[in-house]
């Protein structure tokens, strides 16, 4: 009932039944998340939908609850210090909001272009403002909208650091991978920037980011 009415639309490709009855008309985070996670299980064949009314909810409890396996993202990005990253986004300079938003760009869930493209749920991979492929990189430092936010937000970080021979990347630094005595500062800052943009972006239509 509730996956119908909130994302009923969107996977009724897959689960036809979901398409009748009423509809949301703006779809929270949390449900838009799990359509994606749905989608992205759907094309990677580790669900068979024909099978789905024969698993009971007891078992797939019990199944999320007795193991718990470590993330996909950690197998993609091995030599990321994951345990420092994990520490920082449980740092009670976060609220729960910016937590949220970190959470999902660490697991890159964030649903970019590209993301969407690959599940089917976008005409394109490619930045509305054709500056290229629109990825977690892209969007957040990259984009035309983002460059001077994020080239003033990068200054100020770096102002944080000691000399260092080699300073972290920008896709370190939105993954809250780096080295600093000014720890928190730099999380406080890099997070709040990220949830600003998203909030920036998310809004109808896009705008340029000012800081």
């Amino acid at each position: 009932k509730h996956l119908r009415y909130w994302v009923g639309l969107y996977l009724e490709e897959a689960l036809p039944d979901l398409g009748d009855g009423d509809h949301a008309g703006q779809t929270p985070e949390y449900f838009r998340y799990l359509q994606q996670v749905f989608l992205e299980a759907h094309a990677n064949e580790v669900i068979n939908v024909n099978h789905l009314n024969s698993i009971p909810t007891k078992q797939i409890y019990e199944d999320f609850t007795s193991t718990f396996p470590p993330p996909k993202v950690i197998y993609k990005y091995e030599n990321m210090p994951w345990n420092e990253i994990w520490d920082r986004l449980n740092r009670p300079v976060l609220t729960s909001h910016v937590r949220d938003i970190m959470f999902l760009i660490i697991h890159n869930i964030i649903p970019t272009r590209e993301r969407l493209y690959r599940l089917n749920q976008c005409r394109s991979d490619q930045c509305d403002q054709g500056d290229g492929l629109e990825d977690l990189e892209h969007l957040f430092t990259g984009c035309v909208r983002t460059q001077v936010a994020w080239a003033w937000c990068r200054r100020k970080i770096m102002h944080l650091m000691p000399d260092l021979p080699a300073y972290p990347s920008n896709f370190e630094l939105i993954h809250l991978a780096y080295d600093s005595p000014m720890d928190d500062e730099i999380l406080w800052l890099v997070a709040h920037y990220c949830t600003y943009l998203w909030f920036n972006h998310s809004t109808s239509p896009p705008t340029y980011l000012e800081l």
